[in-house]
């Protein structure tokens, strides 16, 4: 599971145990979350600046 938050947080979460495997930290509140419908893996997110991330992990 994927959440994104005011708090400037994509946080990755194992649906398994509930337990935070993963955190990227933008540099102002999250807006948009989009998950790369190609790859799950992959990730791009819009702060309240106007910055655009492309973000990816390994599982």
């Amino acid at each position: 599971m994927i959440s994104a938050s005011h708090d400037r947080t994509v946080k990755i979460w194992d649906r398994n145990t509930k337990k935070q495997v993963g955190v990227f930290v933008c540099s102002g509140p999250v807006l948009v979350l989009e998950v790369n419908p190609h790859c799950s893996s992959e990730l791009e997110c819009v702060d309240a600046l106007c910055q655009l991330y492309f973000l990816s992990w390994r599982e």
